[in-house]
């Protein structure tokens, strides 16, 4: 039987509630109030940008959160791959149908039965510090699911994560591959057609290392991430005029944090202007 790979990644369930009427600094601020360590939002509308930030993004060094920091992407990282395996189909390096043995002999049980097609859609299986100013993640201790201490400093080596959530970036950096990707700029027309076909997955669709999110104002087209105890969300248009991206420095979120964390994403995503 194969499995779905969950990999690094976070499923976000999004209600059919309308954009709240808060200020985005105000949704901002009640992430924060909520027990969030830090957070950043980027709002990419058009030519106009839009970023914010509130709280720390370290707290041992007390360094503040900043929209230009450098984040662990986690799942997002998925995205970032399929480009790139699609860019070797384009040029006739491997075919996604291509049984995984094929290129990687004995590595993956039944390796002969997965094609890489089923690993970029999740239908089947499969380091170091980040130097600089960069946000650091913190994850509450748990046992069976219950929260059982305070929130510490996770920021240690995600080497395990790989190709399925090692990536670091930025928020600008997100923002730009995700409007070239959609915009048509890095794959030919057939293999961005294949990435965006979509299956069910959840309540979500999934594509080639590409997710579709249910909002309130039309589906946003991207990935969230949540690895070391860092969770982001890139959201899309799926021409890429409308780009945001929302990180947060703790996990798992509580009730309320969750809350918080859901109404900023919907205001940027759907009703607040990328300008002040």
């Amino acid at each position: 039987m194969l499995a779905v790979v969950a990999g690094a990644g976070i499923a976000w369930a999004v209600s059919r509630e309308e954009p709240p009427d808060e200020s985005l600094g105000a949704l901002l601020d009640r992430v924060v109030e909520e027990g969030a360590p830090g957070v950043l939002v980027v709002v990419r509308d058009g030519g106009a940008t839009r970023a914010e930030a509130r709280g720390l993004a370290d707290r041992r060094r007390a360094t503040p959160m900043a929209a230009d920091v450098r984040f662990r992407t986690g799942s997002i990282t998925k995205t970032f791959v399929a480009a790139l395996v699609l860019d070797l189909v384009a040029d006739g390096k491997l075919r996604l149908d291509d049984p995984v043995a094929r290129w990687v002999p004995g590595l993956v049980p039944r390796g002969n039965e997965i094609t890489v097609r089923q690993l970029l859609r999740h239908t089947a299986y499969v380091p170091g510090t980040v130097p600089g100013r960069s946000v650091h993640g913190y994850r509450s201790p748990s046992h069976q699911g219950v929260v059982t201490g305070d929130a510490v400093e996770v920021d240690t080596a995600a080497w395990w994560a790989g190709a399925a959530g090692a990536v670091v970036s930025s928020a600008e950096d997100i923002q730009r591959f995700f409007g070239a990707l959609l915009g048509g700029r890095l794959l030919r027309p057939q293999l961005l057609r294949e990435m965006e076909t979509l299956v069910p997955a959840g309540r979500n669709r999934y594509g080639l290392g590409i997710a579709v999110f249910p909002t309130p104002c039309g589906p946003a087209w991207g990935h969230t991430g949540n690895v070391q105890g860092t969770v982001a969300v890139a959201w899309n248009t799926r021409d890429a005029s409308r780009r945001v991206v929302l990180v947060v420095n703790t996990y798992p979120l509580s009730g309320e944090l969750e809350a918080a964390v859901r109404r900023l994403q919907i205001a940027a995503f759907c009703g607040l202007a990328a300008t002040p």
